[in-house]
């Protein structure tokens, strides 16, 4: 892969994380301001803010990452990209829940947030797995 492939795609990692990060907390900011939608939110308000938080915490790690350029480890690499995996689980289930139990608009808005954060957190986690050091 050439050099100006890579800038490009960790520029493009780089974009899908700050978009997941605006976008998360987008959600997380209409669940804290707004007592009604975040009684609408699916498993009870405490489960989904929290969510939430973890998701913007890796997705900070992650764009911390691609920023520094480190040679991971494979090892911790593998890791955070199934921390991620599991976080982007969560997200998508709280993104179908509220478009299954849709009860306004707005819950729609939201979960199409939460699928914009979940596809820019997986860019992040796939810079990071191809800036792990290799084996051997």
């Amino acid at each position: 892969m050439t050099a100006p492939d890579l800038a490009r795609r960790r520029r493009t990692a780089l974009v899908g994380g700050v978009l997941a990060l605006v976008v998360l907390g987008a959600t997380l900011a209409v669940w804290l301001v707004s007592p009604a939608a975040a009684a609408r939110a699916p498993f009870g308000q405490g489960w989904a803010r929290g969510v939430v938080v973890l998701a913007l915490a890796v997705v900070a790690v992650g764009l911390l990452v691609v920023l520094a350029r480190p040679r991971l480890p494979a090892p911790a690499a593998t890791v955070l990209a199934l921390l991620v995996a599991l976080v982007n689980i969560a997200v998508g289930v709280l993104a179908v829940a509220l478009v299954i139990g849709v009860e306004e608009q707005a819950d729609v808005g939201l979960a199409v947030l939460l699928g914009l954060g979940v596809a820019g957190t997986n860019l992040v986690a796939g810079q990071v797995m191809r800036g792990a050091a290799p084996k051997g």
